[in-house]
């Protein structure tokens, strides 16, 4: 039988009832608050993250895990000229965009990196524009073109996609980001241009200072044969303006790179023999008995070449080498097979060349010899010789520590 309640106790049960309710509306109170105040810093958060992302200059997308499209920001919008708000909730290959072709490689990256399928970190950087000088003719493969770039036009875009950072990976998010390179464009293929009309101005000048001696004794010595009567004066006028116009002749073929042996590249060629003749031809003309030799010539294939040409692509090197130690130090010349191809290497002990001239090293009629230590010419006729049989030179040198030409057929 259960015990009924008096009224007192009613009344203290009814206290306690109306004192908790008062605490459980405190507690309640607070939490209301807490709960409105992280509402508003989550609402803050959103609105603040929003416009830092629309005041981004670049274009800027975030896809959803089913590559869904939930963001595009202002720089966006401005981009593609279109209603982006429709986008949301679609995929790329479902909206309507402009350049749609474009869009195709970005979409299979897209897909590629939602997998993990791509290179490690191929994609995660955007690539760099490389100028191109606009007269040299453009054989580049497809697969040696940069990945990551699109035209809109006229406009040059570089991309990306990123990971947006998520507490679980349910929630993974993919960012993707362009980068405009137009002016960078412009302004670069102006600098390239720039520095092919500086290297054309040395070559006119140089041509011009190479002529120049020769043509002004040709003159001379034709002003003095004006009315001669005398057949030995005549004689020696003429030789001398022979000599001149020889000399003028071999100027003009060194500068085109032409041998006086020329034309006989359709032979097969041993390139250690061609080194060993180098060396000897080099040396002999540039004695020195403080120039230690170390050759290191392994067995190599025959290569279809002119012998006479390829020396002097060699002697040319050897005596820039030789020149540059100023009599001492050690001339090292390595020749190997390297996947394929034959590599000989030359490397000086000399005082090196400086950063600022290596990627000038091989313009015609540059030099850093002093007045009467050469024409500049040597390794530009060296290069063009080595190109017009497909092959590939090249200079590697750390000042102080000497310099190093690799040859490549």
């Amino acid at each position: 039988m259960k015990k009924i309640l008096s009224n007192k106790e009613i009344l203290a049960l009814s206290g306690k009832i109306s004192l908790m309710n008062e605490e459980l509306k405190k507690s309640f109170s607070g939490l209301e608050k807490q709960v409105r105040k992280k509402l508003k810093e989550v609402i803050f958060l959103k609105k603040y993250s929003e416009r830092v992302l629309m005041s981004v200059p670049d274009p800027i997308i975030i896809f959803g895990e089913d590559l869904k499209i939930e963001y595009v920001n202002s720089a966006f919008d401005d981009l593609v000229k279109a209603d982006t708000a429709s986008f949301v909730g679609k995929t790329l290959e479902e909206v309507d965009l402009e350049f749609k072709v474009q869009w195709e490689p970005v979409i299979e990256g897209l897909r590629e990196y939602s997998q993990g399928t791509e290179a490690d970190g191929a994609e995660k950087s955007l690539p760099k524009y490389q100028p191109r000088d606009p007269l040299t003719p453009e054989n580049i493969s497809e697969a040696q073109r940069p990945r990551n770039i699109m035209h809109f036009g006229s406009r040059l875009f570089g991309y990306m996609f990123f990971d947006v950072a998520a507490e679980k990976e349910i929630d993974k998010r993919i960012g993707f980001l362009m980068r405009e390179y137009t002016q960078e464009r412009l302004l670069r293929d102006q600098l390239a241009e720039n520095e092919r009309l500086a290297g054309l101005g040395r070559l006119v000048s140089g041509i011009g200072h190479e002529l120049s001696n020769p043509l002004f004794a040709i003159l001379g010595y034709s002003e003095s044969l004006m009315g001669q009567k005398d057949p030995e004066k005549i004689e020696k006028g003429v030789a001398r303006i022979l000599d001149r116009a020889r000399h003028m002749s071999g100027i003009i073929k060194n500068f085109s790179g032409i041998t006086e042996d020329g034309g006989n590249g359709d032979g097969e060629v041993d390139i250690n023999e061609i080194v060993e003749f180098a060396i000897q031809k080099t040396f002999k003309a540039f004695p020195s008995d403080n120039i230690k030799l170390e050759k290191q010539l392994n067995d190599l294939p025959s290569i279809k070449a002119g012998f006479e040409e390829l020396a002097k692509v060699f002697s040319n090197i050897i005596l820039n080498a030789l020149q540059a130690m100023d009599g001492v130090g050690t001339l090292t010349i390595i020749s190997e097979l390297v996947e394929g191809k034959v590599v000989v290497q030359l490397n000086d002990t000399g005082p090196g060349i400086p950063s600022e001239y290596l990627s000038k090293i091989f313009e015609p009629y540059f030099t850093t010899k002093a007045q009467g230590g050469g024409n500049g010419m040597g390794l530009n006729v060296a290069y063009r010789i080595v190109e017009s049989y497909g092959g590939q030179i090249k200079v590697k040198s750390i000042e102080s520590q000497g310099a190093s030409f690799i040859v490549t057929f």
